[in-house]
């Protein structure tokens, strides 16, 4: 059974809807073009750019980064953590922690995922996407100005294990892992 509630201004993701595919995922989010709450962890209320009311979950965590050195899932993970002083557990061993799969993963774990941006956030990009490579890509957003988003990122354009930032448009498909 698919457990999914599309309302006009939110998507509600409950586990039942897990595996489902990230591209599934991501199609879904961008077409309510607001957020994504998995129905476990704790929660927390902040406000999305946009000034819209987002419900913030503090999913399930770990004790350590559990990226691997180098990528920008380790970098990722990182910044969440500076950030946050939380690991987040956003890997399935069914999807090999690939970034594409961390929209799914995310909210199967309790973290909130929107398709809206916002700074201190994770940014998902799927294969393709803004440059991402095969596997996906992800990276932390520093800031959001109108339709453009900075973000801090390892192993992208600039190459493996190196940290750049870039201020780039976000293709529509991308979405974002709020910190809480």
């Amino acid at each position: 059974m698919m457990a999914a509630v599309l309302t006009a201004t939110s998507l509600l993701l409950t586990a039942s809807t897990f595996p489902a595919t990230a591209a599934t995922a991501n199609r879904a989010l961008t077409s309510s073009a607001a957020s994504t709450s998995a129905a476990v962890g704790g929660t927390a209320v902040g406000s999305d750019t946009a000034g819209d009311a987002t419900v913030v979950t503090t999913g399930h965590t770990l004790s350590y980064n559990e990226g691997a050195q180098g990528y920008c899932t380790w970098w990722a993970i990182d910044q969440f953590h500076a950030d946050t002083d939380l690991y987040p557990n956003f890997f399935d061993p069914a999807n090999n922690g690939n970034a594409e799969y961390w929209t799914t993963d995310a909210a199967y774990n309790g973290w909130t995922v929107t398709g809206t941006p916002r700074a201190d956030s994770i940014a998902v990009f799927l294969p393709g996407v803004n440059g991402a490579e095969s596997d996906g890509h992800v990276a932390w957003v520093t800031a959001v100005s109108g339709p453009h988003i900075t973000i801090t990122e390892m192993n992208g354009p600039a190459g493996w294990n190196v940290v750049d930032t870039r201020t780039i448009t976000p293709a529509p498909s991308v979405t974002y892992i709020l910190a809480p």
